[in-house]
């Protein structure tokens, strides 16, 4: 077994941590930075907003513009096991030689192994499942992730288990284009998904008096539905505003041995597809987001 693959192995034995919370603070006046907004994640479930859409509701409500948002401090995701393996399977596959370099002479960065990875290990974490979902959220408020910075990196091999270290924080900036309106042939498809066996679409639908979010989900006639029954949604919105909720079921139609069927969401009446940031749907065990640009 290579020393890259006993690394990633190794890892198993790192906590993990199930449940968290997410701090919001403003920096007082005598800072030196005041008013600058910041939100830490935090290993203690007990701790502030259980999530990063709470963490960031409680600023605005505290008045201070998101705008101000500079930092998301994530270090304690470094104490988790599939953030550590995803880090070391990502490094495995764009970094192998910088990384086999390393896990042979752990260390800082005085030590110029370790130096030469800092910059894939960071460009690792800015791919890793974690910020791509933290992005996604901060997407909803017009927020983007800029970079990441990880002082103090090192690399850490304690009885054979290696352990990247180092005070990790995003920085954040504010998203200052405006999101173009869309030409699409059909004006109320926000998206189709065929992933595995799982085939859906997302679409609008509007009555006279109610707007819905469509989701219509193909099986064989005469099949159990499961994947209707544990069906969620949320919906985030150009001003901000999020609508979430279990999609009800709606009148299907079947042909050809098929039938779809058809869940709602209440929207507000008149929505469009160009009100709509982002959609986020459960269906099962699985989960989906859908952003538009």
């Amino acid at each position: 077994m290579s020393a890259i693959i006993k690394a990633i192995v190794s890892l198993l034995a790192i906590t993990t941590t199930a449940s968290a919370g997410w701090i919001a603070s403003v920096l007082p006046d005598d800072s030196g930075f005041p008013g600058t907004a910041r939100i830490q994640y935090s290993a203690e479930k007990s701790e502030g907003n259980a999530t990063l859409v709470g963490a960031l509701v409680q600023l605005v409500r505290q008045g201070s513009p998101l705008d101000r948002l500079k930092t998301v401090a994530i270090y304690p995701f470094l104490q988790e096991a599939d953030f550590q393996k995803e880090i070391f399977s990502t490094l495995e596959r764009r970094a192998p030689k910088l990384l086999h370099e390393a896990l042979q002479s752990p260390g800082d960065q005085d030590n110029p192994k370790i130096r030469s990875l800092y910059k894939p290990f960071i460009d690792a974490v800015l791919a890793s499942t974690r910020v791509k979902q933290i992005s996604g959220e901060l997407l909803g408020y017009r927020l983007k992730v800029a970079g990441a910075t990880g002082k103090n990196f090192m690399l850490r091999k304690e009885k054979d288990q290696p352990q990247f270290l180092c005070d990790l924080i995003l920085e954040i900036e504010q998203i200052t284009e405006r999101i173009s309106k869309r030409r699409i042939r059909d004006q109320n498809l926000i998206t189709n998904i065929d992933h595995g066996n799982t085939h859906f679409s997302v679409e609008l639908a509007h009555s006279s008096d109610e707007t819905f979010l469509r989701i219509r989900i193909p099986e064989k006639q005469g099949a159990e539905n499961t994947l209707g029954t544990s069906l969620r949604a949320r919906v985030v919105f150009q001003d901000n505003s999020v609508i979430e909720g279990a999609p009800k079921p709606a009148l299907g139609l079947g042909s050809g041995g098929w039938i779809g069927h058809n869940y709602h969401l209440h929207l507000k009446n008149g929505t469009s597809v160009d009100d709509i940031v982002s959609v986020t749907l459960w269906i099962g065990k699985e989960s989906y987001v859908v952003y538009r640009f």
